[in-house]
C-alpha cells in the first residue's frame, strides 16, 4: 500500500506538473492515479491489476497518444512482475501482455522504429520472466516451510511418544521391583516370628522389614514424580510365557505368524522378560496396522551376553513407513534403557524387518 500510494504521489506530479502526458491534464491525472493506486491489490488481484494498468495505458495511448514517462514504466513493470508471480494462473496475464503492448506501441508517437517498438516489449518480457522465477522462489519457499512445520510436528509426536514410553517402563519397574521388595518384606516378617527368642537376628530383620517398605513407599513416590500419578498397575506383568498368547491373539486379528524362542529363558529377569515381550508385541502391531503383511517371523534368541529380538514380515516396506514412528520411538526408548540397540527397515530380500538386541547382565 505504502508504495502504491507514493508511486501515485509521484504520477500525480508527473501529468500536472512536468506535462509528461498527452491530452487533457485532468483526464491523464485522474486515470493516471486511479491506475497506480490499483497496485496496492498486486497481491489480492494481480491479474485484475495487469489488466487495469495495461488497459488505462492502452486507451490513453489511443486516445492522445502514448507517454514515455517513468510514471508509466513503474507501474507497469510492477504489474506485470506481480501478475507473474502471484497470480493463480499465468497465461491471462501473458494474453493481457501479448495484446497490450503492441496496441500501446502502436499508438506511440515517439516510436519510429523497429527498435523502438521493441523497447516495450523488452521490458514486458524481461519483467514477465523476472515474475515467473519470484513465482518459483516464493513456491520452493512455500514448499519448505511446510515440509519443516511437518519435521517439527513429527519431532514434537515422537518426544511425546519417548516421555509415555518412560512413564510406561517406570511403571512395570514400579511393579517389578515392589513385587521383589514386598516378597522380602513378608519373608523378613515371618523370619522374625520364628526367631523370636533371638534378640539380634529380630532386630535385623525388624530393620531389613522396616526398610524394605520405606522403599516402596519412596518407589511409589517418585514414581508419581515422573508419570504425575503415582496409582500403579495391580496386574502381573508379561512374560515371555505369555508370548504364544500374544501370537495367537494376533493371529485371530488375521496375522500369520510364527513364533521361536531360542536359549535358556530362565537366564533373564523379570524386567528384560517384560521388554522383550513389550517389543515382540510393538513389533506385531506395527506389521498389522502399517506394512499390510500377511505372513510374520518372531525369532527369540537368548545368549550368554544378550538377548535378540527379530521380526520380519512379507509386507511393504513403504506402506509401513505410512505410521507415525511413534511405536518405534518408544521401542527405541525402551532399548535404551537396557543400553541396547535396535534397528528397523525395509529388509534386502523384502519386507520389514525390526532387530533389538538387549544385554543380558
Amino acid at each position: 500500500m505504502v508504495i502504491a500510494l507514493a508511486m501515485a504521489a509521484y504520477a500525480f506530479v508527473d501529468v500536472t506538473v512536468n506535462n509528461s502526458w498527452f491530452g487533457p491534464t485532468s483526464v491523464n491525472a485522474v486515470a493516471v492515479v486511479a491506475m497506480t493506486l490499483s497496485l496496492a491489490a498486486r497481491r489480492i488481484a494481480p491479474t485484475v491489476v495487469v489488466a487495469v494498468v495495461i488497459g488505462t495505458t492502452t486507451t490513453l495511448g489511443i486516445a492522445y497518444g502514448s507517454s514515455q514517462a517513468w510514471s508509466s514504466l513503474f507501474p507497469f513493470m510492477v504489474a506485470v512482475y506481480s501478475g507473474a508471480a502471484y497470480a493463480r494462473r499465468v497465461w491471462p496475464v501473458v494474453v493481457i501482455v501479448v495484446v497490450g503492448v503492441p496496441i500501446r506501441e502502436l499508438n506511440d508517437p515517439f516510436v519510429h522504429s523497429v527498435n523502438d517498438a521493441l523497447f516495450g516489449s523488452t521490458v514486458a518480457i524481461l519483467t514477465m520472466l523476472a515474475g515467473i522465477e519470484g513465482r518459483q522462489q516464493w513456491r520452493r519457499r512455500q514448499t519448505l516451510d511446510e515440509r519443516s512445520a511437518v519435521l517439527a510436528r513429527e519431532e514434537a509426536e515422537l518426544a511425546a511418544a519417548a516421555a509415555t514410553e518412560r512413564g510406561r517402563i517406570a511403571r512395570e519397574l514400579h511393579d517389578i521391583i515392589s513385587h521383589g521388595l514386598s516378597v522380602m518384606v513378608l519373608q523378613a516378617g515371618a523370619a522374625a516370628l520364628v526367631l523370636e527368642g533371638n534378640d539380634q537376628v529380630r532386630v535385623v530383620l525388624k530393620s531389613i522389614r522396616s526398610t524394605g517398605q520405606e522403599a516402596i513407599d519412596q518407589m511409589g513416590t517418585l514414581l508419581g514424580v515422573v508419570r504425575g500419578d503415582a496409582e500403579s498397575s495391580r496386574s502381573p506383568q508379561p512374560t515371555l510365557a505369555d508370548l504364544p498368547t500374544l501370537i495367537a491373539n494376533t493371529r485371530e486379528a488375521g496375522l500369520d505368524v510364527t513364533l521361536t524362542v531360542a536359549g535358556d529363558a530362565t537366564r533373564l529377569t523379570p524386567a528384560l522378560e517384560l521388554s522383550v515381550y513389550r517389543i515382540v508385541q510393538e513389533g506385531l502391531t506395527n506389521a498389522l496396522k502399517h506394512a499390510g503383511a500377511a505372513r510374520v517371523g518372531v525369532l527369540v534368541t537368548v545368549g550368554a551376553q544378550s538377548v535378540d529380538i527379530g521380526i520380519h514380515d512379507d509386507g511393504s516396506a513403504t506402506v509401513g513407513r505410512v505410521g507415525s514412528r511413534r511405536g518405534l520411538a518408544g521401542v527405541a526408548e525402551r532399548v535404551a534403557v537396557f543400553g541396547g540397540e535396535m534397528s528397523a527397515g525395509p529388509a534386502s530380500e523384502g519386507g520389514w524387518t525390526l532387530r533389538a538386541t538387549l544385554p543380558v547382565n
